[in-house]
């Protein structure tokens, strides 16, 4: 009895008579097989397989939850004080929203240093803490301009209710934004 080839084998066989027909230059998408080296791949594709274990997306863990509820309270919290911020910017005046810019800043670093930084030993590396804060607030501010000028109709109306808004709302999102930096670190 006659033995069968399998497809495999037939494109194998092709794929070698292109490559003698064409003077053995490289065709993209020809294949060549190799005896002995299947059990090669075979074991490299289960070594790999075992190394990457299951995908992250398909399970959830304690983490995933906890970090879901954090950020779920922050954005909470975010949501009213974004209602509360532009009502407060009406009731304030120039001086003390100018003040609120330092203070978040200020606030933005202690929760830096407190949540994250206070565990570097090494000198060297405290340095980076003012160009992560400062990074953090002029992202923070971009998105908070971004947000108000989306959700808040008046918003670019008058300039210098406009500041106070944006004031008021920096010290929330700077405390968001070094929460969101913290979430997930490697300790």
């Amino acid at each position: 009895m006659a033995k069968r080839t399998t497809s495999t084998e037939k494109r194998n066989q092709i794929s070698r008579r292109n490559f003698v027909k064409f003077g053995g230059a490289a065709i993209a998408g020809a294949t060549i097989s190799i005896p002995g080296l299947k059990p090669i791949q075979e074991e490299a594709q289960q070594k790999l397989t075992k190394a990457i274990g299951t995908h992250p997306l398909r399970r959830v863990t304690y983490r995933d939850v906890a970090k879901g509820a954090i950020g779920a309270f922050i954005g909470t919290t975010a949501h009213y004080s974004f209602i509360y911020g532009v009502k407060v910017a009406h009731q304030i005046d120039l001086t003390r929203a100018i003040l609120l810019f330092p203070l978040a800043f200020a606030i933005g670093g202690v929760f830096l240093y407190i949540t994250g930084f206070r565990k570097i030993k090494s000198t060297q590396l405290l340095w980076f803490l003012p160009v992560r804060l400062t990074a953090l607030f002029i992202t923070s501010l971009a998105v908070s301009f971004f947000v108000l000028y989306l959700l808040h109709p008046t918003f670019l109306h008058q300039p210098i209710e406009m500041f106070k808004t944006l004031a008021t709302v920096q010290l929330s999102a700077i405390i968001g934004a070094c929460t969101a930096d913290l979430i997930g670190k490697e300790e």
